[in-house]
């Protein structure tokens, strides 16, 4: 059943996304690129990432389904509860790969549990390789636009601003790269 926000945004967000694309389209562009050359790397490649948070497969493959949920939910609240279960989904991944290799829940919820933005930053930016990073940027604008502000002032905004952070952080490295250097 859908509720108001749905029965709102469900017409109007796919405009408000293409304006949204329009404004930001070089930075999408830079982010499409970035994607396009990082994509087949390995995640130790990505030597800014802990080792304790380098998983091998299947790693952050359920991390990855659910940020690219973000593209299918209707209302601002529905995308801020996908960003919520995010960066949980990360957390849980870095549990139950620890799990995997034999350390016992307790340690393993403890290894997970000590995950800050410098942790979580790192692995996003990973993650952003294997999704269309270029599509969720102007929907993650679009969603703090559209989110009261007392939304934003708990876990929301951490949530909004990490993901921010990090795809802001990509496309400045992007921006950066020389021409010699863009595959």
């Amino acid at each position: 059943q859908m509720n108001l926000q749905e029965v709102f945004y469900k017409p109007t967000w796919k405009l408000f996304n293409e304006l949204q694309e329009f404004v930001v389209r070089d930075d999408v562009a830079l982010l499409r690129q970035h994607c396009a050359q990082h994509k087949d790397l390995p995640i130790d490649h990505f030597t800014d990432i802990k080792p304790q948070f380098q998983l091998q497969e299947p790693g952050y493959n359920s991390a990855i389904t659910t940020v690219t949920r973000l593209l299918e939910a209707a209302s601002p609240f529905a995308k801020l509860e996908v960003l919520y279960d995010f960066l949980k989904e990360i957390e849980n991944s870095v549990r139950d790969y620890h799990i995997s290799l034999g350390v016992t829940p307790e340690e393993a919820n403890e290894i997970a549990g000590v995950m800050c933005a410098d942790d979580f930053i790192p692995v996003i930016n990973f993650i952003m390789t294997r999704v269309p990073a270029h599509e969720l940027y102007p929907e993650l604008l679009n969603v703090q636009q559209h989110t009261p502000g007392r939304e934003l002032n708990g876990h929301g905004g951490y949530c909004i601003a990490t993901l921010n952070l990090c795809l802001s952080s990509l496309i400045q490295k992007q921006a950066e790269l020389k021409p010699s250097e863009i595959r």
